[in-house]
């Protein structure tokens, strides 16, 4: 027969104390567990953000890339159009050229080159800039200086570099194609430097921070 305790025997008070206890272990691994999940969840859904935010970013690069490179090979194939006909455009920089092109009484189809050439600027270019000032406005991530990620610490650098240049870029603009029909172009990394170009490599920089970021979440699905 089992010692008595208090009249309840002994083994039958060890057994419930001992019940108790991994009663409380199973409770703490569960809520453990759980805090564990919740962080997790956490993580994964700011990631998902910052890497949304990159892929805003990438699109307004790309779409500036672009409307870039369209607008550079319809000057050229201006330039070759009034060079064919026997003028030679007068100027220092590609604007000026453009500009005297106009003021030189362009034909029917190099006046609509001009026409086209400039409403990118206009439209597409100062738009997008526009959007990715405001981007840069709301971004308080990528835009934080010493990170020990080299690509991060890259992007932060990069980021300050465009938000100089777009803001100059839309000063450039407000005072040189408003009221000035001849002028098609706004550059500021040109022969008269009126400020910084686009940062160089940002693309690529974007780019591998969403590898990175989109490989790590392919981990936890």
């Amino acid at each position: 027969m089992a010692p008595l305790l208090g009249g309840t025997p002994t083994n039958t008070l060890l057994g419930a104390a001992a019940a108790s206890v991994v009663g409380a272990v199973i409770a703490a691994l569960g809520y453990v567990a759980k805090l564990g999940a919740d962080t997790l969840r956490e993580f994964l859904h700011v990631r998902r953000q910052r890497i949304s935010r990159l892929v805003e970013l990438h699109g307004l690069l790309s779409a500036t890339r672009i409307a870039f490179l369209v607008q550079r090979a319809w000057v050229e194939k201006l330039l070759i159009d009034v060079r064919a006909r026997g003028y030679t455009p007068v100027g220092a920089t590609l604007d000026a050229q453009i500009a005297d092109c106009y003021a030189a009484k362009l034909q029917p189809e190099e006046a609509k080159a001009h026409a086209y050439i400039r409403s990118i600027t206009e439209t597409t270019i100062r738009n997008t800039n526009l959007v990715l000032l405001e981007w840069l406005r709301g971004e308080t991530y990528f835009r934080v200086p010493g990170s020990r990620n080299r690509d991060r610490a890259a992007l932060a650098s990069q980021l300050q570099h465009l938000h100089i240049h777009l803001l100059l870029w839309l000063a450039k603009f407000d005072t040189w194609i408003p009221n000035h029909p001849e002028r098609a172009l706004v550059f500021l990394a040109d022969e008269q430097q009126y400020g910084p170009g686009f940062p160089s490599g940002i693309d690529q920089t974007v780019e591998r921070l969403l590898n990175g970021g989109r490989s790590l979440l392919k981990r936890f699905r």
